[in-house]
């Protein structure tokens, strides 16, 4: 089970719930410098692979351009 959730001091994250333990994992994009906006996440079954749409931008100024992020375990 996956879930994108906002950093309080850092990048977005990814929280990943396996054998009773949560984790916190930084986001594909993370250290890029573009601001990501997920919108939507599925796990593809029988696999540990998570995709996400997002939309990425590169700050205030910048155009955002839409994503398709991948988070393999």
């Amino acid at each position: 089970m996956g879930r994108a959730v906002k950093g309080t001091t850092g990048p977005d994250e990814f929280l990943h719930y396996s054998g009773g333990r949560l984790a916190a994992v930084p986001e594909p994009v993370a250290g890029t410098g573009l601001t990501t906006s997920v919108s939507e996440m599925a796990l593809v079954p029988g696999t540990t692979s998570l995709w996400a749409a997002a939309s990425l931008s590169p700050g205030a100024a910048g155009i955002d351009e839409g994503a398709i992020l991948r988070y393999v375990r």
